[in-house]
């Protein structure tokens, strides 16, 4: 691909991949375009992600460096209401000993249709039962396929709903499992 002026504008500021090939070895970093000078060659200067260093690339012939922009993942959220779903949790154990409940927080990873999602679910199960029902607190929806940003957003809320969850059931015989557990279809 080859920079002009307008394309490096254009990148100021995303995250792209640089490739520079040298005579023995090609160097491969991630990192931001910060600026660029326009002498006699287009010269971009590229914060590595991985240490901060501000590195000058060349693009004057694009078979030795290049700058691609890395599509960055566009994440949603979808929450519902705590209350309400502590409320639906309730009826479930309306009937239920109290002694033979078990509820875990989980995070169900799934990459469906195009569209990478994570959801925090509060899971029971009743009695010998692994798994008996639950009830989905957040989806987190990311454009990108295994999106670590969005999957640490979704660990983090369901580490929330568990410190929340807790609370709910401080003073009965319910066993809250500790930790939040990522799982796949």
């Amino acid at each position: 691909m080859t920079q002009t002026i307008q394309t490096v504008k254009d990148m100021m500021g995303k995250t792209v991949k640089v490739t520079m090939r040298g005579i023995s070895e090609t160097n491969v970093f991630t990192g931001k375009i910060v600026d660029y000078t326009t002498s006699n060659t287009l010269i971009v200067w590229v914060e590595r992600l991985e240490d901060g260093e501000w590195v000058a690339v060349n693009l004057s012939n694009p078979n030795i460096n290049t700058v691609e922009e890395i599509q960055e993942a566009v994440v949603t959220v979808e929450s519902n209401d705590l209350k309400q779903l502590h409320k639906e949790i309730d009826r479930a154990f309306k009937y239920e000993d109290e002694d033979e409940i078990k509820l875990m927080i989980k995070v169900y990873d799934c990459f469906e249709g195009g569209e990478q999602s994570y959801d925090v679910e509060i899971q029971w199960a009743i009695g010998d039962d692994v798994y008996t029902d639950c009830v989905v607190t957040d989806s987190f929806y990311s454009t990108l396929e295994g999106d670590q940003n969005a999957e640490e957003q979704a660990v983090k809320r369901a580490k929330s709903v568990l410190r929340t969850v807790k609370g709910w059931f401080k003073y009965s015989e319910i066993k809250v499992v500790e930790g939040v557990e990522v799982y796949h279809a």
